[in-house]
């Protein structure tokens, strides 16, 4: 059975993203976590709008 994600369109890279960005935050560096997580965020509604077909 294949493995899935929790949401629809969330990729392993969006993952890894999402996990450098917690470790920026954790040392202090939050300008950059916060590019990152703002990056994920953007990069995974486009994800979401090309699955469903939109873009």
């Amino acid at each position: 059975m294949k493995k899935r994600t929790a949401c629809f369109g969330w990729t392993k890279r969006f993952q890894r993203t999402v996990a450098k960005a917690g470790d920026l935050m954790r040392s202090g560096q939050h300008n950059k976590a916060g590019e990152l997580m703002a990056f994920v965020k953007a990069a995974h509604i486009a994800r979401v709008k090309q699955l469903r077909g939109v873009a």
